[in-house]
């Protein structure tokens, strides 16, 4: 997969909420668009938090801009038009099984799903798998990635080599991340102002965490985008 103009489609999904997937999707979403990749969130979340974050951010001038559209129910003919006038979709759908999340996984490129590093939250992963493997008989070439969100310093020595070992064993069908997003009041900050945590001051470890999850997307699905 690679292309100049292709409308990638990133999936930021879970089936638990709460682990930071709309952080995510936004920041992902505002990196892209300062790398000059014409972006697009839908929102088929029933929070719809990612489109009040878009809403606070118009209010904000001179910043490069985040397209968004709410939609629910399938998302594969939004997805099919999306993929024509954009370069990258990301999707943030809500945390549980729906039409949104089903659909979304099998018109997606790849699939990054999060999860805190506790066993509690690792576990709940598997329902998750069982949903991914679904959606592959739609859509076998669809690429899982999950990685570890929320991450508290101090779990950092002594939690994350368990999870990553749990990961591994436990669903070898996903691939790991080489990235981990942290758990940082910057991000919540940011969020609050329609930011990206890399138009923040004093974020420089958080907006490196977002520029790596972004760069491994686009190299792990082989995509060059002309203005990146």
């Amino acid at each position: 997969m690679a292309s100049q103009k292709y409308g990638l489609v990133v999936g930021i999904f879970a089936e638990k909420g709460g682990p930071g997937k709309t952080t995510t999707a936004v920041n992902l979403a505002v990196q892209a668009a300062h790398q000059g990749i014409d972006v697009l969130i839908i929102d088929a979340d029933p929070q719809q938090s990612a489109s009040k974050f878009i809403a606070r951010r118009n209010a904000n001038e001179h910043k490069p801009t985040v397209n968004c559209q709410i939609q629910t129910g399938s998302l594969t003919a939004s997805i099919k038009d999306a993929i024509t006038r954009y370069e990258m979709i990301i999707i943030d759908a809500g945390g549980r099984a729906s039409k949104e999340l089903i659909s979304g996984m099998c018109n997606a490129h790849v699939v990054y799903t999060p999860t805190a590093p506790s066993l509690m939250d690792l576990e709940t992963m598997e329902k998750f798998s069982e949903m991914v493997n679904q959606a592959k008989e739609i859509n076998p070439e669809l690429i899982v990635y999950a990685y570890l969100s929320r991450v508290k310093y101090s779990q950092k020595k002594a939690k994350l080599p368990m999870a990553k070992e749990f990961l591994a064993e436990s669903f070898p069908d996903f691939k790991l991340s080489e990235v981990c997003l942290s758990e940082r009041e910057v991000f919540q900050n940011a969020s609050n102002e329609g930011l990206g945590v890399v138009e923040m001051k004093n974020a420089a470890e958080a907006s490196e965490e977002v520029r790596a999850l972004l760069k491994e997307i686009l190299e792990v699905t082989n995509t060059n985008f002309k203005g990146a």
